[in-house]
């Protein structure tokens, strides 16, 4: 990917694994002076009940990045998935949503997928109804005089 590009990355585990996870990252992976704004408080570290379950949880959420693969906060983000799908007690789902309708990038690793999917919905902003202004049928113009 090389343009603007949305996304969210959901990583589960154990609540132990997951606090492992994210222990680990950033004893290995020290955040690289050209990604000082980025940071490890980018991303969400928390807990939740599904059931008589609980799951943990690493969420990371952006808007309008520009994801280019020189860019250095972008290459450590990329070693941090590398990192976390590489354990074999995490699964995550990890998907960007870039400028064009069919740039879609999905990854997903582990035994237990996470609940992150792409939805498609079509919205029209304009006024849908009113007099129409060509004969459907033939397309000629009609003679409208308004109301």
């Amino acid at each position: 990917m090389g343009y603007r590009t949305d996304g969210v990355w959901l990583i589960r585990g154990t609540v132990e694994d997951i606090t492992a996870a994210m222990v680990s990252a950033r004893m290995n992976y020290p955040v690289p002076a050209g990604a000082a704004d980025l940071g490890f408080d980018a991303f969400e570290v928390y807990e939740a009940r599904h059931g008589n379950n609980i799951a943990g949880y690493i969420k990371f959420e952006f808007e309008g990045w520009k994801w280019y693969s020189s860019y250095t906060d972008i290459q450590w983000l990329e070693r941090l998935w590398t990192h976390w799908s590489g354990n074999p007690r995490l699964s995550g789902t990890r998907l960007h949503v870039g400028e064009e309708e069919d740039d879609v990038e999905i990854d997903r690793f582990g035994d237990d997928p996470t609940d992150v999917y792409i939805t498609r919905e079509i919205h029209v902003g304009e006024a849908t109804t009113g007099n129409y202004l060509f004969n459907k049928e033939s397309d000629d113009a009609i003679n409208y005089t308004g109301r």
